[in-house]
Parts: structure tokens; C-alpha cells; sequence
């Protein structure tokens, strides 16, 4: 859990001088909305990381980067199938190099 405090933290300190405009530009959207995105935030970034650290308390690095590989993969087929959104040339690339990266380390793998 700290690893993820940290990481966030950290994270945050460095791009606040970057958001910062943008945020305060789009303020009023972020007070209507505050409690959906922190919402959102604690779930899908938050809890995210924390389990992902977790879990890799209880299987092979291999495996952990399987998953992380295989995560854009799954956000795209997700946003086509709940929300229609159409597939673009970039994230088509993105895709094949994600597969690609998956299909490389469980081929590696297997052959041990």
C-alpha cells in the first residue's frame, strides 16, 4: 500500500505544475462532478495499483507483465463493446504491439 501511496504521490507533486491550468480552467466541471471523480479516481487507479502490487505478492513477474501488456488490450475492447466507439489506425497499431508483447513473453515462456 505505501508503494502506491508513494507512487501516486510522487506522481502527483510532479504533474501538479502541468494540470494545474487546466484544472482551474475547467473548475466548475470538477465541483459538479467531484464525487464521480473520486470515485472513479479511488477505483480505477487507486485500487488498481494496490491489488496489482498485491497480486504480484502471489504469482511469477512473467505473469504480472502478461497482465499489464494485456491492459489496453482490454480497455479498447471494452470501450467498443459498451460504447460503441470505433477502432482507430493508432489504436489498431497499439493493439498488435500490445498482442505482439504478450504473444513474446508467453512464447518465451512456453519454451522453458
Amino acid at each position: 500500500m505505501a508503494m502506491t501511496f508513494f507512487r501516486w504521490f510522487f506522481a502527483l507533486l510532479i504533474l501538479a505544475p502541468f494540470a494545474w491550468p487546466h484544472v482551474r480552467r475547467d473548475w466548475p466541471v470538477v465541483r459538479r462532478y467531484w464525487r464521480t471523480l473520486l470515485f472513479l479516481g479511488a477505483i480505477g487507479i487507486g485500487s488498481h495499483n494496490a491489488l496489482a502490487y498485491l497480486g504480484l505478492n502471489y504469482t511469477t513477474a512473467t505473469n504480472g507483465l502478461i497482465l499489464n501488456s494485456f491492459i489496453p488490450v482490454m480497455i479498447i475492447a471494452l470501450s467498443w463493446i459498451f460504447l460503441r466507439e470505433p477502432l482507430s489506425p493508432l489504436q489498431l497499431t497499439g493493439v498488435l504491439v500490445s498482442l505482439t508483447g504478450v504473444l513474446a513473453i508467453l512464447s518465451q515462456a512456453a519454451s522453458r
